[in-house]
């Protein structure tokens, strides 16, 4: 499957280490589907299943150490 293609942060966004509000960002279940769906079609996956497999074998998610 091909690689995912970095994004630079939108305009108007704040970085994440940008001194500031901490309020929780909300966003509508649209926007998610959309985003989800955007993100299957660069990988050329059928489901989030696969979006999640692809994920794992990049090691882009796996097991936090607790400590």
């Amino acid at each position: 499957m091909p690689g995912v293609t970095d994004a630079s942060t939108p305009p108007g966004s704040r970085a994440a280490d940008e001194p500031g509000d901490r309020s929780p960002l909300h966003i509508s279940l649209s926007t998610v589907k959309t985003h989800l769906a955007s993100v299957q079609a660069e990988l050329g996956t059928r489901n989030r299943v696969e979006v999640a497999s692809w994920a794992w074998r990049c090691g882009l998610v796996g097991h936090q150490d607790s400590g």
